[in-house]
């Protein structure tokens, strides 16, 4: 009787509840069931008649699962709640964001994990990432920027930042990003020296009886402006030989283009026995893709002494100076800069300026279209006064 009224309660099959009683058992490890089942349905009821007779407390089985799963729920937002509050910065890069960046297929997983181990492990990995301040991150950045480059600290400080962001948009931590209150470098590494023609064909010629294949590459690189990882990306299905293209898949910037090469290329390709379409062109040794520039490139630079007494980075020839010459030597012969661009793949006209000085006889040409347009002016002027006279 609750509230002046009968209820019924059904308390299910007992088949359920010896079914019930031997999972129960197994978890336990007992050997018998404590009561049985018309047992269970005596003392539970008397439970509830309790309840109802006091004025509190469940009188339905329905109301006491609805109890106990909000009770469970709530004890569930508590571990999580905890867990957000536990969780160190270790196991947030290893656990979720390492493996989530994998599954994406991100180039950057092995240089991201290298920066971690040297730099960030120490400092950050034990630390829940709750405490982690923008001071903790300071100091990472002061320690790095003492024995490497603006660009590598820049990169620590991109790869925890990125972290954090990272957990802050899946609700695994509920902060602030500490990084946003610490000034990044911002490098110059614009390459400024780029390769002759005669340096280049002496370098591909150097790497021949080392690697013809890292010769091939190095050749593609500056015949066609590709990156290192575009050249080693490259599958048989993005070779067309028919009409002298390549189409460059997933680059950097994300941004996919097809690239026109010259007929040195062509022949490069026709000369190579080729594969399936989804075969890589230049496969590394365990016949996936190459991540990193081979150490003989710039083994076979300091043969050729084109570094010798060079401390600046950024004035040094390296394989990505092939890049940096094929937009050169277009820009030397009068190509636009936009074009220039849409060839290397830039997606801004800030990373072509850096070659408009190459082109006088282009902004030559430019002003002296200013040197015409008052000739034109004093002509036109004269046949209308010859007019009204």
């Amino acid at each position: 009787m609750v509230d002046g009224q009968w209820k019924v309660v059904p308390f299910g099959w007992e088949s359920e509840w010896v079914d019930a009683e031997k999972a129960r058992m197994e978890l336990e490890g007992t050997t018998g069931p404590r009561m049985s089942f018309l047992e269970h349905c005596t003392i539970e009821l008397a439970r509830l008649k309790s309840n109802a007779k006091g004025g509190e407390g469940p009188t339905t089985i329905k109301e006491d699962v609805a109890i106990r799963r909000a009770k469970a729920q709530v004890e569930e937002q508590a571990r999580l709640l905890e867990e957000k509050e536990s969780i160190t910065f270790e196991t947030l890069f290893k656990d979720h964001y390492i493996p989530f960046m994998t599954a994406e297929g991100k180039k950057s997983v092995p240089q991201e994990g290298y920066l971690y181990k040297c730099w960030i492990k120490s400092e950050l990995g034990r630390r829940r990432v709750k405490d982690i301040s923008p001071l903790d991150i300071e100091r990472i950045k002061h320690r790095v920027s003492k024995k490497r480059s603006e660009r590598t600290t820049q990169y620590c400080l991109a790869v925890i930042r990125r972290v954090f962001n990272f957990a802050i948009q899946r609700d695994l931590v509920n902060m602030e990003n500490p990084t946003r209150k610490v000034k990044f470098p911002s490098p110059d590494n614009a390459r400024v020296r780029f390769f002759t023609e005669e340096q280049a064909q002496e370098l591909i010629d150097k790497l021949r009886p080392k690697s013809v294949q890292l010769a091939e590459m190095t050749e593609v690189s500056l015949y066609s402006g590709l990156r290192w990882g575009e050249v080693a990306g490259l599958l048989w299905a993005d070779v067309d030989t028919n009409q002298g293209t390549l189409f460059v898949r997933d680059p950097k910037n994300k941004h996919s283009r097809t690239v026109p090469i010259p007929e040195r290329l062509v022949n490069l390709f026709l000369s190579k026995e080729r594969g399936g379409a989804a075969e890589m062109v230049f496969p590394s040794r365990k016949k996936g893709q190459s991540t990193w520039v081979s150490k003989t490139v710039k083994r076979t630079l300091d043969e050729m002494g084109v570094n010798a007494g060079i401390t600046d980075p950024r004035q040094k020839l390296s394989f990505h100076s092939c890049r940096h010459s094929f937009c050169s030597w277009l820009a030397m012969e009068g190509v636009p800069l936009h074009v220039i661009g849409e060839l290397a793949g830039h997606r801004s006209l800030k990373m072509v300026q850096r070659y408009s000085h190459l082109a006088p006889q282009t902004m030559r040409a430019a002003v002296a279209l200013l040197d015409r347009k008052p000739q034109a002016e004093e002509e036109s002027g004269g046949k209308r006064a010859s007019l009204e006279g």
